[in-house]
C-alpha cells in the first residue's frame, strides 16, 4: 500500500476514521462508493492526498446539507455516519447513531420488510428503493438502499407521510367527485324518464278528454240545428255558452297535448318558404273577433310583399295565433295591438326576417321577462281568473320558434305594453334544421 504523502506517518486514512466511527473533523468524511461516484474523475484518480481529502470534505458538506436523512452501515451492521437529516428525523444526535447496532437503535425494523431489502441488497450488489410504513409513529418512509464497499450499505431515506396522505386525500376527493357524477347522471336519467312519463300521461288524458268534448260539442250543434225538434231562443243562447265553453276546454286540452308533445320530441315539422305577410293576415283573421269583443283595435302593418321565412306554416300561424290572442287577453278595452314585419330589421341580421307583435297591454315586470316562456306561468296570479288559459301559450311557441331555427323574445314596460319578437330564418336562406 502506498504512503499518503499529505497525511501524517501513523493518522488512519479517511476511510479507516469513518469505519472506525472517528468524525473529528470539521465535516465527517463520507467515503461510501454512493456519494464517491459524484466527485470529478481527476479527483477520484490523483493520488494527492490533500486533493482527495478536500473532496471528501466537498462531499461531506453535501451529505450534510441534503433534506434527506442519510445513514452509512458496515458489514456488521452498525452505523459509521449519519447526516443532520438522519438526527433531526430520529429525534437524537449523531452519537447517538454513530457504531451502534441498527437492528438494536430500530429493533422493529429487524425481521421485517426493511431487513429483508437490506440482505438482498448486500447478497445481490442491487439498489433498492421501497416505502416502508412505521406504525409506532404512524410514519411512511420513501428508502434508498445501495451496496457499499466491503459490504456495507448507504441508506438514503425521507418522511413522505404528508405525501401519502395528500394521495390518499386526493384520490378520496376523486372518488367523491366521481360518485357524485354518476349521482348526478343518475339523477339526471331519473328525472328524464320521469318527465317522458309525465308527458306521455298528459298526451294520453288529453286524447281521452278530446274524445267526449268533440262528441259535446258536436251534440250542441245538432240541436242548435234543430235536428232533434225545434229550438226556442233560450235553448239556443245556452247552447251558444256550451259549445263555447267546449271550444274553450277543447283549446286547453290542446294546449296540454301540443306541450306533451315538444317534451317527448315528437313535434315534426314541414319546411317551406311561407309569404309572411300572408301568414300575419291569417292570424289576424282569426283573432280579429276576440279583438273587436273587447274593443281593441288591432293593425296589421305593411310587410315587403317578397319578405319570407323558412318555416312550417302550420306552426308559424299557432306561435302568431298564441301572441296575438296573449296580447288581446291582457289588453284592456280600447288598447291597441300591432302587428308588423320588420323588414329592415332583418336584412340587418342577415337573412333573418323578424316579425313584432306590440300592445299596450298591462306589461311585464322586469323581473318576469324570462319567466312567462316558462311553462304554466303568468304574468300575475291574480289575472289568472279574468284572464283564463293553462300558462302553456307562450312556452310552447318559444319551443316552436327554436323548433324552426328561430327566436322569441319580449321587451315590456310594465303598465305599458310588451312587444314580442320572433325571428326565422329568411326563406331561401339555407336548409332548415332537421325536424
Amino acid at each position: 500500500m502506498s504512503t499518503d504523502p499529505a497525511r501524517p506517518a501513523g493518522e488512519p486514512s479517511p476511510p479507516e476514521r469513518f469505519a472506525r466511527g472517528s468524525v473529528t473533523d470539521s465535516y465527517p468524511t463520507v467515503p461510501d462508493p454512493a456519494v464517491l461516484a459524484a466527485a470529478p474523475a481527476q479527483e477520484r484518480r490523483t493520488g494527492d492526498g490533500a486533493v482527495r481529502r478536500a473532496a471528501e470534505r466537498r462531499l461531506a458538506a453535501v451529505v450534510e446539507g441534503m433534506s434527506e436523512a442519510f445513514l452509512s452501515l458496515d458489514a456488521g451492521w452498525r452505523v459509521t455516519y449519519a447526516n443532520r437529516a438522519a438526527c433531526a428525523l430520529n429525534g437524537t444526535t449523531r452519537a447517538a447513531l454513530v457504531g451502534r447496532d441498527h437492528w438494536a437503535l430500530w429493533p422493529e425494523t429487524a425481521g421485517g420488510e426493511i431487513e429483508r431489502q437490506y440482505r438482498r441488497v448486500v447478497a445481490d450488489g442491487v439498489p433498492a428503493r421501497f416505502e416502508h410504513y412505521y406504525p409506532g409513529v404512524g410514519a411512511w418512509h420513501a428508502i434508498q438502499v445501495y451496496p457499499a464497499e466491503g459490504g456495507g450499505l448507504a441508506v438514503f431515506y425521507r418522511d413522505v407521510t404528508a405525501e401519502k396522505a395528500a394521495a390518499a386525500e386526493r384520490e378520496r376527493l376523486l372518488a367523491e367527485s366521481e360518485r357524485a357524477r354518476a349521482d348526478a347522471e343518475a339523477a339526471r336519467s331519473d328525472a328524464e324518464a320521469a318527465n317522458r312519463s309525465k308527458a306521455q300521461f298528459l298526451a294520453t288524458m288529453s286524447h281521452e278528454l278530446r274524445t267526449p268534448l268533440n262528441a259535446i260539442g258536436g251534440y250542441a250543434e245538432l240541436i242548435a240545428m234543430g235536428i232533434r225538434g225545434p229550438v226556442s231562443e233560450e235553448q239556443r243562447h245556452d247552447l251558444a255558452r256550451i259549445q263555447a265553453s267546449q271550444r274553450h276546454l277543447l283549446g286547453l286540452i290542446n294546449e296540454v297535448l301540443h306541450y306533451a308533445k315538444l317534451e317527448t320530441g315528437t313535434v315534426h315539422y314541414t319546411f317551406s318558404d311561407v309569404e309572411v305577410r300572408d301568414a300575419l293576415a291569417a292570424a289576424e283573421t282569426l283573432v280579429a273577433p276576440q279583438a273587436r269583443a273587447k274593443g281593441i283595435a288591432l293593425r296589421l302593418g305593411a310587410c315587403r310583399p317578397a319578405a319570407a321565412v323558412r318555416a312550417d306554416a302550420e306552426k308559424l300561424r299557432q306561435i302568431l295565433v298564441n301572441l296575438l290572442s296573449n296580447a288581446v287577453k291582457f289588453t284592456d278595452r280600447g288598447g291597441r295591438i300591432d302587428l308588423s314585419c320588420d323588414v329592415s330589421h332583418s336584412a340587418a341580421r342577415g337573412g333573418r326576417v323578424a316579425v313584432v307583435v306590440r300592445d299596450t297591454g298591462i306589461g311585464i315586470p322586469a323581473g318576469q321577462l324570462e319567466a312567462v316562456f316558462e311553462p304554466f306561468v303568468q304574468v300575475r296570479d291574480d289575472l289568472t281568473r279574468a284572464a283564463e288559459g293553462t300558462g302553456l301559450g307562450l312556452a310552447i311557441s318559444r319551443d316552436l320558434a327554436r323548433g324552426m331555427g328561430g327566436e322569441l323574445t319580449v321587451e315590456s314596460t310594465l303598465g305599458a305594453g310588451s312587444a314580442f319578437t320572433l325571428t326565422l330564418p329568411a326563406g331561401g336562406a339555407g336548409s332548415a334544421p332537421d325536424a
